[in-house]
């Protein structure tokens, strides 16, 4: 039972780590390169649900808003995860994750004014930060619920 629970907290780790980079990586890139990527998806999702084509501008703005919430949320799901598995009677497992996850949401969106067509958006930013919280909230409950069962 020890070897699978260390099996999973390091799994966990990993898929957190690796998520990470998946954001900054995604958020490095320079302003068109972003536009061009979203808007491929917009047409892809577009075509797919037989979407009228004026209405591919606002299908990409939704993408853009729901790629922030969801990729933070993923985020700061597995990071509270991790951290979970990895310090199970902490009482301060939820805050901590939250503030390093909040952290890293608003210096990621930070960084962007360093960026070739990129800004920084404190909308985004909220974004982010709705998506960690609601992350971090949910695995929370997801293990409340698994411990009393």
């Amino acid at each position: 039972m020890r070897k699978h629970h260390g099996a999973r907290k390091w799994l966990l780790w990993a898929l957190a780590i690796l998520w990470l980079f998946i954001i900054v990586w995604l958020s490095s890139e320079n302003g068109e390169t972003s536009a061009k990527t979203s808007m491929r998806l917009s047409a892809f999702l577009a075509g797919l649900f037989k979407l009228p084509e004026q209405d591919l501008a606002h299908l990409d703005r939704d993408l853009r808003i729901a790629a922030h919430f969801i990729g933070f949320l993923i985020m700061g799901a597995l990071c509270f995860s991790a951290v979970r598995c990895t310090w199970i009677k902490s009482k301060k497992t939820f805050v901590w994750t939250l503030i390093v996850c909040c952290g890293i949401a608003v210096v990621d969106e930070a960084k962007k004014i360093l960026i070739t067509g990129r800004h920084f958006s404190l909308v985004e930013t909220v974004i982010n930060l709705a998506g960690v919280g609601y992350g971090v909230w949910l695995m929370t409950s997801v293990f409340r619920r698994v411990e009393k069962e």
